[in-house]
């Protein structure tokens, strides 16, 4: 066989020579020969004949409509395959120049394939096969004919079950879903019943909340209140105490502080003695101003007077003036001041008077030896370094005279060291007991 035997799959016997035929069999391959009712058709009737066709095709057996495309699909590749289909130019070669003949082959070949598609069966088929085909459907549409004869005894025998029973069924699913009904309209009532009275204690809820939150909100706001007195109540008692705290240390510093030792500061300077730096006495060689003079006598009587304040005695005779620069000492009798004694001098020269000023000296002396009286009676243990006598003044080796006149400066300033060496011997015991 040549190679178009082979790809037409049919062969015509009795020749010499094997010839191409345009159409065969696609079930026992036959050659086939066109028809001529499809001869001289134009490729529009042909189109309208192949959509009548399809309009009346055999009903699918194998599945839903789905299923069939799917199987006709598969067909027509099975036929692309393995069919060979003559071309134009072949056929062409067995129609010599008929142009009407080729339009003719044109169309049946597109009416064949287009069917095939929608059939079960590829084609063109031959008339011996067609008969088998048509035979074959003819015993299956007999099958399902049979079948469906059963199916409608089976239905009626099913029917005529069913409406024995039906009516009692049917009024007894009446009855239930009665009682059902009515049963679910009691409990829809209940519901809505319990449905208001929620509704009813959620609006008292919701009032009484608004309360709660109002008194809340009035809670807080004290508290906060509160909160910022108690605050500034704990930053004034802790201001408060740090000031304690401060003024009760200051106070242990004054406790331990000798306001005496600090005010009045008795020390020597040579042969002269000294209160805050001033110098009591003078001397030929040393000619010391009558104001130094005079400014330390103001701070000794103002020294003495404190004292006998702070132990609240009073002397006999007696009262201290102090005046700075200008103290004196006034004589009382019966409570009446008699006479007044100066301790200072005027300008460079002492008073004319000179017997006052040497009379004010010794009464300050016989006040001294007063205090010191005074103290021994608190203190037995107490004792001064020089001995007070009138206007005398003596240690174990000398006594001295604290009067000016009839006196030499240098005992007179010698006196006057002494005195206030005694001073400063009742200024140590009055620090003391203040310490204690």
């Amino acid at each position: 066989m040549t190679s178009s035997q082979q790809q037409m799959g049919v062969e015509l016997e009795g020749t010499s020579a094997t010839t191409t035929v345009p159409f065969c069999c696609q079930t026992c391959f036959a050659p086939l020969k066109l028809h001529s009712s499809l001869k001289g058709l134009q490729k529009q009737a042909m189109e309208g004949n192949t959509r009548e066709i399809a309009s009346v095709s055999a009903p699918l057996m194998f599945g839903d409509v789905q299923q069939a495309n799917e199987i006709n699909a598969q067909n027509y590749e099975k036929v692309q395959q393995t069919l060979h289909r003559p071309t134009i130019e072949e056929m062409d070669e067995n129609v010599q120049g008929d142009g009407s003949a080729t339009k003719d082959y044109e169309a049946a070949m597109s009416l064949f394939d287009y069917v095939s598609s929608r059939t079960d069966f590829d084609h063109p088929l031959c008339e011996s096969c067609t008969d088998i085909i048509l035979d074959r459907l003819d015993a299956e549409l007999q099958n399902l004919q049979s079948q469906h004869a059963d199916q409608d005894v089976l239905r009626k025998e099913l029917n005529a079950i069913n409406t024995q029973n039906e009516d009692a069924v049917v009024n007894e699913e009446i009855e239930a879903l009665s009682e059902e009904e009515k049963s679910l309209l009691a409990e829809i009532k209940r519901e809505e019943e319990e449905h208001a009275r929620l509704l009813k204690e959620q609006r008292e809820l919701d009032e009484e909340l608004k309360g709660i939150e109002k008194k809340e909100e009035k809670y807080w706001r004290e508290f906060n209140e509160y909160q910022r007195q108690l605050i500034e109540f704990d930053q004034k008692q802790e201001t408060i105490e740090h000031k304690y705290e401060q003024a009760k240390k200051q106070l242990q510093v004054l406790k331990k502080t000798n306001v005496f030792n600090d005010f009045f500061h008795i020390w020597f300077d040579g042969h002269f003695g000294t209160i805050n730096g001033f110098r009591l006495g003078r001397l030929p060689t040393v000619p010391v101003l009558w104001d130094e003079i005079n400014a330390a006598w103001g701070y000794t009587v103002l020294l003495l007077h404190i004292m006998v304040n702070r132990l609240e005695f009073k002397f006999d005779n007696y009262v201290l003036v102090p005046n700075g620069s200008q103290s004196r000492i006034h004589k009382v009798v019966g409570g009446k001041e008699v006479q007044r004694f100066p301790l200072f001098s005027v300008g460079s020269k002492i008073f004319s008077d000179t017997s006052k000023f040497d009379s004010g000296m010794e009464a300050f002396l016989d006040c001294l030896r007063q205090f010191k009286d005074c103290v021994d009676a608190r203190d037995p243990h107490f004792k001064l370094p020089y001995t007070i006598n009138g206007d005398t003044i003596s240690d174990s080796v000398m006594s001295v005279h604290v009067k000016l006149q009839h006196n030499t400066e240098e005992n007179w300033t010698k006196a006057l060291k002494y005195m206030l060496t005694n001073l400063k011997w009742c200024l140590a015991w009055m620090c003391k007991q203040m310490a204690t």
